[in-house]
């Protein structure tokens, strides 16, 4: 159920964006967070089980999903009930098909590296790695501001659109390599600041550094790979 109302609400807030009304899909996502950390702690209070927790998700989106409809109803009902245009289906459904398999293959391969640790190392290792990696990953949410690049690309042509592309690369570029730098040389003392003294040992402070290193460039490739599905989409 939980996976069906994230789908939907996914749905709704792509139609905000192909219409560059960020602030309705703001106001949405707000109203999912705000309301899932207000249930979480009514829940944990009453009952700590793992199904409260889905069940909190579930009635976070149906209250996100309530406002979009509104919002959609109003402001572009045609969307819901209008004439009908021709679709390229043959078309729609290789592009799904790609971006499915896309998809899955992120999946698949964000879990890989976690199994071989898990697999080769002892599970010590595994606590560095993640612990890493969530520190990077925070910062990688800055860079889905790209998103808001696809109506923007779909209404240019030509020189136009080859100019707004240079310029979004040259500004993004501004932003993503400086946190790839510094990131990789700060992220030891975040480590101890977030997770305590325990997550850095010092007999294992330069391997750490070095993964730091290498994984910090995935802002690089995630924000310049996002601009670039932008642009093909």
């Amino acid at each position: 159920i939980y996976l069906f109302l994230n789908a939907i609400f996914n749905l709704s807030t792509g139609v905000f964006l192909s219409f560059q009304k960020i602030k309705y899909s703001a106001m949405s996502e707000a109203i999912f967070q705000v309301s899932k950390i207000i249930l979480i702690f009514i829940s944990f209070y009453f009952f700590k089980t793992i199904e409260g927790i889905f069940i909190v998700l579930s009635l976070s989106l149906i209250l996100a999903l309530v406002f979009s409809t509104i919002v959609i109803m109003r402001k572009y009902p045609f969307i819901i009930r209008g004439e009908k245009e021709h679709v390229e289906r043959r078309r729609m459904l290789k592009f799904s098909t790609f971006l499915a398999l896309g998809s899955f293959t992120v999946l698949t391969f964000t879990n890989t590296d976690k199994l071989v640790l898990g697999y080769f190392l002892e599970a010590q290792f595994l606590g560095f790695y993640t612990a890493i990696f969530t520190l990077v990953s925070g910062v990688i949410g800055l860079m889905t501001m790209t998103s808001i690049l696809l109506p923007v690309f779909t209404q240019l042509k030509g020189t136009r659109l080859k100019q707004a592309f240079i310029k979004s690369f040259h500004y993004l570029s501004i932003i993503a390599f400086p946190s790839t730098i510094g990131l990789a040389f700060i992220i030891l003392p975040l480590l101890r600041f977030f997770y305590g003294a325990e997550y850095v040992p010092l007999q294992y402070e330069f391997s750490i550094l070095l993964t730091s290193i290498f994984l910090s460039l995935l802002i690089l490739e995630f924000a310049f790979s996002t601009l670039y599905q932008m642009l093909l989409d």
